[in-house]
């Protein structure tokens, strides 16, 4: 779950000049998730699932869309994450080896992104590999205006309270900026959970009052004013017991 935005790393719109140099835009966030199925397991008989979504960021007519660097995403009580069970592969693999250097069965998920990078279309693809009980490895793929392949870690901790688990990432800065031109993305859809070889990756074990919560703060760089902002959205997927 971990990427919903791995993962989750997407900005709207080609750029254009600044209306005001010392003003930052307005920027809109969506994001949908569902979870299949609906019906909640228990904690003596877990129910596997599958985690699909998408996020969308709109930024305000007239500006330079920002740079996502990074997101924090909460999750509230109802999953178990059982990355400990599968197998498992490390960013040394991905990034010598690629992706066939990694188990068939390691692959857990995977994302799209559209967007562009000045006038260019630049479109980014992603495979998430489980590494561990605690991290998440998004590969990502971007192939305009030049080929990058990047390695994104995603780590992961349990909370205590209303939050149950934290996901973090932070984009490295040659997936920012490809060939001089900062990278905006517009829209980002994923998938993790519920492979043939691991459809326990992503169990749900209760439905709590209010469905299954989430919550995404998304970290932005305005690249041409070197400011920084934050942007945050929640949501609850239904569910019954």
């Amino acid at each position: 779950m971990a990427v919903l935005a791995v993962l989750a790393v997407s900005m709207g719109g080609p750029a254009s000049a600044l209306a005001q140099d010392d003003e930052l835009p307005t920027t809109a966030v969506t994001a949908r998730m569902a979870v299949t199925p609906t019906k909640a397991g228990t904690a003596a008989h877990p129910q596997g699932v599958v985690v699909r979504g998408s996020v969308q960021v709109v930024t305000e007519p007239g500006f330079d869309p920002p740079i996502i660097t990074g997101e924090d995403i909460l999750f509230g009580e109802g999953f178990s994450y059982n990355g400990d069970r599968y197998p498992r592969c490390t960013k040394v693999v991905l990034d010598f080896q690629g992706p066939a250097g990694c188990p068939q069965g390691s692959i857990m998920g995977s994302a799209y992104g559209t967007g562009r990078a000045d006038t260019i279309l630049a479109n980014m693809k992603v495979v998430l590999f489980n590494a561990g009980a605690a991290r998440l490895l998004a590969y990502t793929t971007v192939d305009h205006p030049a080929r990058v392949r990047r390695t994104i870690v995603v780590g992961t901790e349990n909370l205590i309270g209303a939050w149950r688990r934290q996901s973090s990432f932070m984009v490295p800065r040659d997936l920012q900026v490809v060939a001089g031109l900062p990278i905006q993305l517009n829209n980002l859809y994923f998938s993790l959970g519920g492979r043939p070889w691991a459809e326990d990756y992503i169990t749900t074990t209760s439905c709590p009052d209010g469905g299954w919560r989430y919550q995404a703060s998304l970290h932005y760089l305005y690249d041409r004013l070197g400011e920084t902002s934050d942007d945050a959205v929640m949501g609850a997927v239904g569910c019954t017991s």
